[in-house]
């Protein structure tokens, strides 16, 4: 049995990753009702049109399949096969519409579709790094309505209290739509930057080639320069030195370190993940108990912070005239944070810096 157009498109769009989503709509001529059908499908646009909503689908799989062989996304053969050449094609009705226009929108939905992003695995990815079981996350099918050719399906999508729903002209459509609610209802930030993620890595690739390189070979030049005279250890603080400000110099192109805003958000997008609730406790403790904490308790949280993030903390003093300690201490992290503590002696100086860098990290991750 031949396969229609609706089926051989959706068979060969799960192969390929991707899924087509429908979208209807009606006009009247001369007195006649006419069916619009669009379906978008790997970032591609085009529409079919009937006297039948069934009619205007088979027309727009028919012409997606066209235009999903001009841009090699399947094979020429499929377009050529029996099932498409025996249907006469109308090239007006097949278009490749930018991202500039807009996707026609349902009648009974004020809501545009996204296509080109898989949701469900987004969502997983999520919950996967703040080490929520992804056995959490349940879809259900709640009901489905409409003629058998033109149904509607409805999913919801519950993680924990949290509960989300969507409705697609398939289950998968649903299912992927209900996902998409659930991550912006737990992080509206996610799916803008999961759109640029693409862009950004085709010329960070590039990049970072040239950085590698330039870096190796500044590390090898500081070797050369000074293996004579120079001690092992100091070797190691210059390669260092020299990596530091070379990661330092790569900044995130959708952020500006510049501002206090983007600082936070660079700071919690590179380091909110590794610091743990209980870690996150322990500074607060510290904080609430100032100051009459435990100094070793301090020294341990220091270490922990070191360890955790993987960066060091510089200490420097920066003035030690008069009856007064002032240091200074660096979190070399990216972006750096500098806080100053000062006090009567270097111990009480140190404490009080170490509390103003635990505030000011408890600030930038929250």
């Amino acid at each position: 049995m031949a396969k229609s157009e609706i089926n051989l498109l959706q068979e060969l769009s799960i192969k390929r990753g991707f899924m087509p989503i429908y979208n209807f709509s009606e006009k009247n001529i001369n007195y006649q009702k006419q069916f619009i059908c669009n379906v978008a499908c790997a970032k591609l646009i085009t529409h079919g049109t009937g006297n039948s909503k069934k009619k205007a689908k088979h027309n727009a799989a028919r012409n997606m399949l066209s235009l999903l062989a001009t841009n090699h996304k399947i094979p020429l053969s499929v377009v050529t096969s029996p099932i498409v050449t025996n249907i006469s094609q109308n090239p007006e009705k097949v278009c490749n519409t930018s991202s500039s226009v807009p996707f026609r929108k349902e009648d009974n939905s004020n809501k545009q579709f996204t296509v080109g992003c898989n949701y469900i695995g987004m969502l997983q990815e999520f919950c996967q790094q703040r080490q929520i079981p992804t056995k959490d996350i349940q879809y259900d099918l709640i009901y489905d309505e409409g003629l058998p050719h033109e149904k509607t399906f409805t999913v919801k999508v519950s993680l924990g209290s949290l509960c989300e729903r969507g409705t697609g002209q398939c289950k998968k459509s649903a299912k992927q739509e209900a996902a998409k609610k659930m991550l912006l209802h737990l992080n509206p930030n996610i799916i803008a930057n999961k759109n640029t993620d693409t862009h950004i890595n085709v010329y960070d690739r590039e990049t970072l080639e040239n950085n590698i390189r330039e870096l190796g070979t500044k590390i090898s030049e500081c070797v050369n320069i000074n293996k004579n005279t120079l001690s092992v250890e100091k070797l190691s603080e210059n390669a260092k030195s020299i990596y530091l400000k070379s990661k330092t110099n790569i900044i995130d192109q959708q952020i500006n370190p510049l501002t206090l805003k983007d600082s936070h958000m660079l700071f919690e997008k590179n380091y909110s993940n590794n610091i743990t609730y209980r870690m996150k406790q322990k500074m607060q403790i510290i904080l609430d108990k100032y100051p009459r904490e435990d100094p070793h308790l301090i020294h341990e949280i220091r270490q922990d912070i070191e360890q955790v993030l993987k960066v060091k903390i510089q200490q420097v003093i920066a003035y030690s005239k008069s009856q007064n300690y002032l240091i200074c201490l660096r979190l070399l992290s990216n972006p750096c944070i500098t806080q100053f503590g000062i006090g009567e002696n270097r111990m009480v100086a140190e404490r009080r810096a170490m509390y103003n860098l635990m505030r000011a990290i408890l600030i930038f991750i929250n």
